[in-house]
């Protein structure tokens, strides 16, 4: 066949995502050498970006690529987990052969979108739509803020360290695995980590990441994906700190994806550009409710306070008047989460770069 779309595919992954085009005649490889010695010319390739992207890996990967800019027509990569290392091969690989279908935005690159972190995260969701059930997103709450921190980072310290200098914390939900090495998440006590969410199974040995793998009303899932109903139920809006907090590139998790599954407004204290990244897939965010001009500030520290301004703002206002202003967005940007074909994105954007 003359038509016949040859596509190299490194991992499982890749090759996966191939096998579901079937209306387009592609014949998968996975051989290397099977697949430099086929004298078609219309070749291309599909990669899946390791994580973690280690040293050792780099010099192989960026070979591997180089070799098959000379027998390729295009050169894809997938890329779930946006840390800088990648980031950097992006830079190092920025050309017209090249396409990124990443899970977010790198400033400079073009790229293509595949929120794999929306998608896997959502998945229980849309079959088990009724647990939201529990949650009164536009009620009163006694608190106002949940501050679920993860790991720590620069800004991380940032809000943790305003709200125990501006003593706040009666007024949020608060965690930080500051000893994380030291400390399990048992250790660090229930309130935040949701260990007795009704559904939830834990393993039974102990554990210090919040990415551990759990099952909730059985289905497989790690920890930070499930929305914490109880945490929610108690206060009234999110602070988000993204894992991520470059000002040149955006890494959406599932961190973003809980506020808007449970129909919430969320300060972001992260890198620049970030809410403008997220209107850019379809979301609303909440400016003319709050001041969200801190997204445009290049410097970390001075964004971070902006940010942390209209946290001081909200806890001024009557919950009862924000919560009723932010509900048409709210419900838009859940509807956005539920019905968006991510995946379907990712492989129309395969199909446009074999056939155009």
């Amino acid at each position: 066949m003359n038509n016949l779309i040859h596509v190299y595919a490194d991992t499982d992954v890749s090759a996966y995502h191939l096998s579901m085009l079937s209306d387009q005649p592609i014949k998968i490889y996975r051989n290397l050498d099977e697949f430099i010695a086929e004298p078609a010319d219309n070749k291309h390739s599909l990669f899946h970006a390791c994580f973690p992207y280690y040293q050792d890996q780099h010099n192989e990967f960026d070979n591997t690529v180089r070799l098959m800019l000379d027998h390729c027509k295009t050169v894809s990569v997938l890329v779930s987990e946006v840390h800088t290392p990648i980031v950097d091969f992006m830079n190092r690989f920025n050309c017209p052969q090249m396409n990124y279908i990443i899970c977010g935005f790198v400033e400079g690159i073009k790229t293509y979108q595949w929120m794999d972190w929306f998608e896997t995260s959502r998945s229980f969701y849309k079959q088990n739509i009724a647990v939201l059930d529990q949650l009164n997103p536009y009620s009163e709450k006694p608190r106002y803020f949940d501050i679920l921190l993860g790991q720590p980072k620069p800004h991380r310290n940032t809000v943790f360290e305003w709200i125990n200098e501006n003593q706040f914390n009666d007024r949020v939900i608060m965690t930080y695995l500051q000893h994380h090495m030291q400390k399990t998440i048992r250790e660090h006590g229930d309130q935040g980590f949701i260990l007795n969410e009704p559904g939830l199974v834990v393993p039974d040995e102990e554990f210090h990441w919040t990415v551990t793998r759990v099952r909730y009303h059985g289905w497989p899932m790690t920890l930070s994906q499930v929305v914490p109903i109880s945490i929610y139920n108690q206060t009234a809006y999110t602070v988000i700190t993204e894992t991520n907090l470059e000002n040149h590139y955006t890494f959406f998790t599932e961190k973003t994806f809980k506020p808007i599954m449970g129909e919430r407004l969320f300060i972001m204290l992260g890198g620049q550009y970030y809410l403008r990244n997220l209107r850019e897939l379809g979301f609303k965010t909440f400016d003319g409710i709050i001041d969200e001009s801190y997204d445009l500030e290049a410097d970390n520290q001075m964004r971070w306070n902006m940010a942390l301004t209209q946290m001081t703002y909200l806890m001024e206002q009557p919950q009862s008047e924000i919560l009723a202003k932010i509900r048409p967005i709210t419900e838009h940007n859940k509807r956005i989460m539920l019905e968006t074909d991510w995946v379907g994105n990712l492989r129309n954007s395969l199909r446009n770069f074999y056939t155009e």
